[in-house]
C-alpha cells in the first residue's frame, strides 16, 4: 500500500492487541506495518507458532480424539506441516530449536507429558477463529482471533491460548500473564460470547530442550475482574484515539528509539523489521523514491485482518 492510499483510506475503525501494542512501541513502525511491509522470508518464530497451534487443534479436536494413538499424532503433525510448508521460512543461527524436526520432538514430549486424555475438552473445530464486536459506547471495534475453545467442568467455558516461547519456563515467565494485555483482551471478548465465561486456558511449551523434558510445560488459569476488564477497555479506547489522530497530523514519530532495545533488539529481543528505515534521513513518505526495498521486504496483500479468520486450515 503506498503512502497516500494509507492517508486517504482514513485510520481504522477497527483495533487488536498488535495494532495497540505496535504503536505504543513505536508509531513509526505501526505506519510501516499498517502499509503492509512484510519480511521477505518469515521468521521461524513466527511459522513456528503457528505450526504448533495447528498441531495442538488437531490433536485435541474431537474428530481427532476417537483414532488410534499413532494416527491421530500423525494427523495433528500433518495439520502443523501444512502450515509450515505455507511459508518461505527464514530460520536464525541464535535459533537452533526453531525447527520443524524440533516441533515435532516437543510434540512427543506433550504427548508423553499431558497423556492422551484432559480434563476438557475442545469445543471448537479447526484453526484460529477471528472475533470482531463492537466497543460499547464508541464507534469502534475490539478484535482478534482465539486459538481454540475449550469446556472445563466445573470451570466452564475458557479459551486456551497455546504459547511456544523459545526460553526457559520461569516462574517469572509465568507471573507476566497476570498482567498481558492480550489475555484481558481475550476474556473481554469471551464475555460478548458466553454469558459467563471462566476465562483463559494458557498452554505454554517450551522449545528448549531441558535434562528432563516435562519441564518444558506448564498451563494456568487466568482469569480477570469486572474492573480490570473496564479499565482496559478505557485504556484501549484512548489509545485507539491517539492511532485515529495521526491522520490528522500525520507525523508517526520513531518513539522506538527512546528505548534502542526496541531498533537494535537485546536479551530475548528480535531487531525491529523497520530498523533500516528509519536511519535513512528523510521521511517515510519519500524514502520509495531512493531507496530499494525490494530486497529486504515484500508487501502484504491484503490488510491486517487476523479477526476475518474463520478457521479454514
Amino acid at each position: 500500500m503506498k503512502d497516500i492510499e494509507l492517508k486517504e483510506g482514513g485510520p481504522p475503525d477497527t483495533f487488536d492487541n498488535t495494532l495497540i501494542t505496535n504503536y505504543l512501541k513505536c508509531p513509526r513502525a505501526e505506519y510501516w506495518f499498517l502499509r503492509g511491509l512484510d519480511y521477505r522470508r518469515t521468521p521461524s518464530y513466527f511459522v513456528y507458532g503457528r505450526a504448533w497451534g495447528a498441531v495442538l487443534n488437531s490433536w485435541h479436536s474431537a474428530s481427532n480424539r476417537e483414532k488410534p494413538l499413532e494416527i491421530r499424532k500423525v494427523t495433528a503433525l500433518l495439520a502443523g506441516k501444512k502450515v509450515w510448508d505455507s511459508e518461505v521460512v527464514e530460520i536464525f543461527e541464535n535459533r537452533p530449536n526453531d525447527t520443524w524436526e524440533g516441533l515435532i520432538a516437543m510434540f512427543d514430549y506433550y504427548v508423553e507429558s499431558y497423556g492422551e486424555e484432559e480434563q476438557w475438552l475442545q469445543v471448537l473445530e479447526g484453526e484460529e477463529v477471528g472475533f470482531r464486536f463492537p466497543v460499547p459506547h464508541t464507534d469502534i471495534y475490539y478484535a482478534g482471533s482465539l486459538d481454540s475453545y475449550v469446556e472445563w467442568s466445573p470451570y466452564g467455558v475458557m479459551a486456551r491460548e497455546d504459547k511456544a516461547p523459545g526460553g526457559y519456563i520461569t516462574p517469572s515467565y509465568m507471573a507476566q500473564w497476570s498482567h498481558v494485555s492480550q489475555v484481558t483482551g481475550y476474556i473481554w471478548a469471551l464475555h460478548q460470547i458466553v454469558e459467563k465465561p471462566f476465562g483463559i486456558l494458557m498452554n505454554i511449551s517450551s522449545k528448549r530442550p531441558r535434562k528432563d523434558n516435562m519441564l518444558r510445560f506448564s498451563r494456568e488459569l487466568q482469569t480477570r475482574s469486572e474492573w480490570r476488564i473496564a479499565e482496559f477497555m478505557k485504556e484501549t479506547v484512548g489509545i485507539a484515539d491517539d492511532i485515529r489522530r495521526e491522520w490528522d497530523r500525520w507525523s508517526w514519530p520513531k518513539c522506538g528509539e527512546r528505548n534502542p532495545y526496541s531498533c537494535a533488539g537485546g536479551p530475548g529481543l528480535s531487531p525491529c523489521l523497520y530498523k533500516p528505515l528509519c536511519l535513512q534521513e528523510m521521511e517515510p513518505w519519500t524514502l520509495e523514491e531512493t531507496y530499494n526495498m525490494s530486497e529486504q521486504y515484500t508487501w502484504r496483500k491484503e490488510k491486517w485482518s487476523p479477526w476475518t479468520r474463520k478457521g479454514e486450515e
